[in-house]
């Protein structure tokens, strides 16, 4: 069996799911097609913050910190969604 894993580009905006080694052909980073870069950015990064908020309410992470880490995972994601649509992130986040 013959497995044909291709690097990460320097670019990758998806290390949720390729953990920063193996490209998962999601297109974030516009390689497989620079048309349909930004919406395949959108999606995945609306895929993490479902992700991220289902965390919220998992009873294994029930510590203040655990709580407090994927509330700023669940504001990083939102902003990187904002700066897609062009958002100023400041703005968003009332600085």
């Amino acid at each position: 069996m013959i497995h044909a894993d291709e690097a990460i580009s320097e670019n990758c905006v998806n290390l949720y799911d390729s953990y920063g080694e193996i490209c998962v052909q999601c297109n974030c980073c516009g390689k497989l097609n620079k048309d349909t870069m930004h919406e395949c950015r959108i999606q995945t990064y609306k895929e993490h913050l479902m992700n991220t908020a289902k965390d919220i309410g998992n009873r294994y992470y029930n510590s203040e910190s655990q709580k407090k880490n994927i509330l700023k995972s669940i504001v990083t994601i939102a902003c990187d969604i904002a700066k897609e649509y062009g958002f100023d992130v400041n703005e968003i986040k009332g600085e």
